[in-house]
């Protein structure tokens, strides 16, 4: 892993990128060493899915993410408890991908 930036953000964002991290727990810990006391995480990611939203299915991703797993990592890497919304869905394929959005704050 590159080492993290010296400056520190009120804001963090990540769009659909999280799932192709495979150390989730590294990168919310990460994230949240990179935000001021009081920031706030913003992650827009897929709901679980099985495993055909990318067409490669031997590409090093995860399939989405359970909104509790999740909500509970983040907990364990030092955040208030998150809220999640769903706020989009990725049509592809003929199918929809549910995308949700969770807000986490740093105390």
């Amino acid at each position: 892993m590159d080492p993290l930036p010296a400056e520190r953000f009120d804001l963090v964002c990540s769009l659909t990128a999280l799932h192709h991290v495979l150390d989730t727990d590294g990168a919310l810990s990460a994230l949240r060493a990179i935000l001021t006391p009081g920031g706030h995480l913003a992650v827009a990611d897929l709901d679980t899915e099985d495993g055909t939203f990318h067409s490669d299915p031997a590409a090093p991703v995860l399939h989405g993410y359970d909104r509790a797993d999740l909500g509970s990592r983040a907990v364990a890497a030092g955040f208030e408890p998150p809220v999640f919304s769903t706020v989009w869905e990725i049509a592809k394929n003929g199918r929809t991908y549910p995308l949700f959005l969770m807000v986490a704050r740093r105390p």
